[in-house]
């Protein structure tokens, strides 16, 4: 009888790789399927859930209503939002539009922590502020949360703001000046109410929107396109300006410093409150600080400056005081005066000194020699007899 023949025998190894194959289309499988389920739930969470929960965060903190625009696209990590605005109120006449809020978030910090981090691009935004009765600018009320016992629900680590325009409205003539151009950055902290701060810093140039002075505030879209026109024009900038921003959200205090090296001070004279003068032209090298400080009603100001080519009239003058330069400073009470030189008609000047409220003036003050005879014919004045010589004049206000 002949052998049996036994089956042939698989080699181990073959199926520990059909078994590992398994395992391995299976983890594919899960993977996929969690893939696929994760970026469900993040579409799912841009679009139908973030809205809204924005919507309503932001309204609270800002104690104002907000109208955030429609969602116009979604990726993996980021969400589009259309034209945004925060409208002007009964009580309030500030407002902000945007064009477009493209904002980069993690959903999944949401499930972990109840927590939203954001970083934002805001397209195009439109500030618009009011001047006071005080000379300062009404700023929206941001008040901290009344009872401090939660975190908040948002994150907003960065908001970057791009062709941004700042206009604000004198309260005596309600001429509009504007910022444009502005290219912003910032960095909050808003998710412990009890420490809220925002830094930011940003410049663009001075503009004079063709508007005419109004009680309410500007349509946003007519302000934009009077602001666009005006930029078209070579010579409608006015100077630059840049700015850093410092503020205590929580609190309600913080610094604002500016700096302009070639500002047309004429552009901003309306907001001179209660000016005796007219400015009618100079140029503005300065920089300021303004402090504002919790529960204190006048904020802390100083200022330095070089003015050059300035020119005034005041009421009482029969011409304009002109050919006005030199150094000034103001440290909050005491504004001084440094080689301060102007000339009327032919009398030339030079001040220098110091003047407080409180205390008045401690003005040393010299003119350059002047022909009497022709300065005698400059302001008009008809004497009976023929004067000549020269005069200077010195002394102390």
């Amino acid at each position: 009888m002949g052998q049996a023949q036994l089956p042939p025998q698989e080699p181990a190894n073959s199926t520990l790789a059909r078994n590992l194959g398994r395992v391995g289309v299976g983890l594919a499988i899960a993977l996929t399927a969690s893939s696929l389920g994760a970026f469900w739930y993040g579409r799912y969470f841009l679009n139908e859930r973030l809205s809204p929960l924005l919507e309503v965060e932001l309204t609270k903190a800002l104690k104002r209503p907000l109208q955030l625009g429609k969602v116009e696209r979604v990726g993996m990590s980021s969400i589009r939002f259309g034209k945004s605005i925060v409208p002007p109120t009964d009580k309030e006449s500030n407002f902000l539009a945007v064009e477009a809020i493209e904002v980069k978030v993690d959903p999944w910090t949401y499930l972990t922590r109840r927590q939203i981090g954001l970083d934002a691009i805001v397209e195009q935004p439109q500030v618009f502020l009011k001047q006071d009765v005080t000379g300062f600018l009404q700023l929206p009320k941001i008040t901290p949360p009344e009872r401090p016992t939660q975190e908040g629900f948002i994150d907003l680590r960065t908001i970057t703001f791009t062709d941004a325009q700042i206009t604000i409205q004198s309260i005596a003539k309600g001429e509009l000046v504007s910022l444009s151009q502005v290219q912003i950055d910032s960095n909050w902290k808003i998710t412990d109410i009890n420490n809220q701060s925002l830094k930011m810093n940003g410049k663009g140039h001075v503009t004079l929107p063709n508007i005419a002075a109004i009680a309410a505030p500007p349509n946003p879209e007519q302000l934009k396109k009077a602001i666009e026109t005006v930029n078209a024009d070579k010579d409608g900038s006015k100077g630059s300006l840049a700015f850093d921003v410092d503020w205590d959200l929580t609190r309600g205090q913080g610094t604002v410093e500016l700096q302009s090296p070639n500002l047309q001070i004429a552009a901003v004279q309306g907001f001179a409150v209660n000016s005796p003068v007219e400015i009618q032209q100079g140029l503005l090298d300065f920089e300021a600080k303004v402090a504002i400080l919790a529960g204190k009603e006048a904020p802390t100001v100083s200022i330095t400056a070089q003015l050059s080519e300035g020119a005034i009239k005041a009421p009482q003058l029969a011409k304009s005081i002109t050919e006005i330069g030199g150094k000034v400073s103001f440290d909050g009470t005491t504004a001084t005066l440094t080689e301060f030189s102007a000339q009327y008609g032919l009398l030339k000047g030079i001040v220098t000194g110091t003047f407080n409220q409180q205390k008045g003036f401690n003005l040393d003050f010299s003119t350059a020699a002047l022909d009497l005879a022709k300065g005698i014919e400059s302001f008009g004045v008809k004497t009976p007899v023929a004067i000549a010589g020269e005069i200077k004049v010195g002394g102390k206000l």
